[in-house]
């Protein structure tokens, strides 16, 4: 599924993982949650961590989407970007649900368990190909 990039606030960056916003479609129907993925831009797959929900932390209850890239340190910006499907999912086009949305109880908290999520990820997708 393509999806158009959108302008964030910078926030992921800040955080030390930074993130590509994306604009939610209208059919969109993905549960709020952290989930492992593979994004493709310019042709290219990346291993992924897609977030969809509110930033609590930053006093934002609209959900947003958003993905990080991992281990991707260019600077970039793609009008569009491709949420991929693995040919053994099942589940739409992300992989698997890593954890549900939530505050955490400081910002320090919030980069823990987004380290925590990112190890996840690498873990689930490590074995994974895409055809």
């Amino acid at each position: 599924m393509k999806f158009e990039v959108i302008k964030g606030l910078g926030q992921g960056k800040q955080l030390g993982f930074p993130t590509i916003n994306l604009r939610r479609p209208p059919r969109f129907r993905l549960q709020q949650g952290v989930y492992a993925c593979f994004a493709k831009i310019s042709g290219k797959n990346y291993k992924s961590a897609l977030y969809y929900g509110p930033k609590y932390n930053f006093g934002i209850k609209t959900p947003k989407l958003e993905v990080h890239l991992i281990g991707f340190k260019k600077s970039i910006s793609p009008r569009f970007i491709e949420i991929l499907r693995p040919p053994l999912a099942d589940c739409g086009r992300v992989v698997k649900k890593v954890r549900g949305v939530r505050k955490f109880a400081s910002v320090s908290a919030l980069k823990k368990q987004i380290r925590a999520d990112v190890a996840a990820v690498k873990k689930i997708l490590q074995y994974v190909k895409l055809a």
